[in-house]
């Protein structure tokens, strides 16, 4: 690395090479860079910006983590305005600063922000008048949103307040960053990939209903529940999917004629940017966009260790409405939907019902209805239990192995979101449990799979 990449990813000669033609200013392009580098959910890079704002901890990030010939520090000092407010704060950022140095050696933010104006996207951050309120109320609200689409149904615009906009993004709000006199709620559908006909059936109809009577649908767009009411709802409107990898990519592949329906008639929205993968940590943190801008949730089909069940949790954490279907008392499929019940969700069996969930959302729930009790794991107490806990290193790095043809220690790294160090620790216990094999200097998975 040299001086030239300091000078080159500074936002203000971002924003006038490439900036103006996504019509950003400085500060979005500094979230945009703060964007690449980190992983959703970053709690030390939402604490250096709460405490800097955006473009001073960029500043900051360069100085104290390069010396002026361009050479990673070994030590980095913590801006004066954060010492007196986090404990060990130096060890945690200079431990985290080391998982973002791969990224910032190999990144080129103007390639991210060319691939959106190909795309005919959108970066919208925090000051933009489409932004969602309830991202305000997450921890770590993300620190940027990449969309393509219709970006104004974030704020529950409707599709009948899209007028004669024939294509995404030409809507204008003339900068008054007023809403549309048409309101929608948006409802998340959530549910199970391995569904059953039952549950499909009447994912459809929920959704079928909900479209119908004004309601935006939003969903992940995964196999199973939330393709089936996706489906169901462009019949009627527009749609949101949320994706947990960067939306210049569909996933999964074989619903890329919906997530090309959802672009023309809704909106598909990433908190990463452009390039990367939806690897597993990335579904989770994605869970929590979904509950935190959509107003309600219905989980339709879920077993007991289902992911819908992360995007439930914290749709009752954050205090939105929570509607789970019921199955056969006998079925594996149905076991998640049962405990959200058991736990105070609405039971939701038909449109109708689902639609007197979202009808009163101006009506904050009591505090008995927002209780919940702690969707837990099983402690890590191997490194099977370990690869399947999304949000660790392991399994990060592990889904970051190539399967046949192997990758250095630099490649995978850069993947997984890990410093060097962590991921040369990291792959060697991999490797003496048979999870990963490494040949003539190279990485790839092992014969073992968690």
């Amino acid at each position: 690395m040299t001086t030239t990449w300091l000078t080159r990813h500074d936002p203000f000669i971002i924003c006038s090479d490439i900036g103006q033609d996504l019509k950003l200013t400085p500060t979005d392009c500094a979230y945009a860079l703060w964007s690449r580098i980190t992983e959703p959910d970053d709690d030390v890079a939402s604490a250096l910006i709460s405490h800097l704002g955006p473009l001073d901890s960029w500043q900051w990030l360069r100085e104290a983590g390069f010396t002026s010939c361009g050479q990673l520090r070994d030590t980095i000092t913590i801006p004066p305005e954060m010492a007196e407010h986090t404990p060990r704060a130096q060890a945690t950022i200079t431990r985290r600063f080391r998982s973002w140095a791969p990224r910032i050696e190999a990144m080129d933010i103007r390639r991210e922000l060319r691939t959106m104006v190909s795309l005919h996207g959108r970066v919208l951050t925090a000051n933009h008048p489409h932004w969602p309120e309830g991202l305000s109320e997450l921890n770590h609200p993300p620190l940027c949103l990449w969309v393509r689409g219709h970006s104004e149904l974030l704020r529950g615009c409707s599709a009948r307040s899209l007028g004669a906009c024939a294509t995404p993004g030409e809507y204008d709000d003339g900068g008054t960053g007023e809403q549309s006199s048409f309101s929608s709620p948006i409802v998340a559908m959530v549910g199970a990939r391995a569904c059953t006909r039952t549950g499909s059936t009447i994912a459809e109809e929920i959704a079928e209903y909900l479209a119908g009577h004004n309601c935006i649908i939003m969903s992940g767009g995964a196999f199973g529940i939330d393709a089936d009411a996706t489906v169901a709802a462009l019949r009627h409107g527009p749609v949101i999917a949320v994706s947990a990898g960067g939306i210049d990519r569909y996933y999964p592949q074989a619903h890329r004629e919906m997530f090309e329906r959802i672009i023309a008639q809704g909106l598909y929205v990433s908190e990463v940017p452009p390039g990367s993968v939806p690897a597993r940590h990335r579904f989770l943190s994605r869970n929590r966009l979904i509950a935190a801008i959509s107003q309600a949730t219905i989980v339709v089909e879920a077993a007991w260790r289902s992911g819908a069940l992360s995007t439930a949790a914290h749709a009752r954490n954050l205090g939105r409405h929570l509607g789970a279907v019921p199955g056969n008392v006998y079925s594996p499929s149905s076991a998640g939907c049962h405990k959200l019940l058991r736990d105070g969700a609405t039971c939701i069996t038909n449109g109708p019902e689902a639609l007197e969930l979202v009808t009163p959302l101006t009506t904050p729930l009591d505090e008995q209805a927002q209780e919940m009790l702690p969707l837990s794991s099983l402690p890590a107490s191997s490194m099977r239990e370990k690869l399947r806990q999304p949000q660790s290193d392991e399994c990060r790095i592990w889904e970051a192995l190539p399967l046949r043809r192997g990758a250095p220690i630099r490649s995978i790294a850069i993947a997984a979101g890990t410093s060097l160090d962590d991921t040369a620790r990291v792959l060697s216990q991999l490797c003496h449990e048979h999870y990963a094999a490494l040949k003539q200097g190279l990485w790839r998975r092992g014969e073992n799979t968690p």
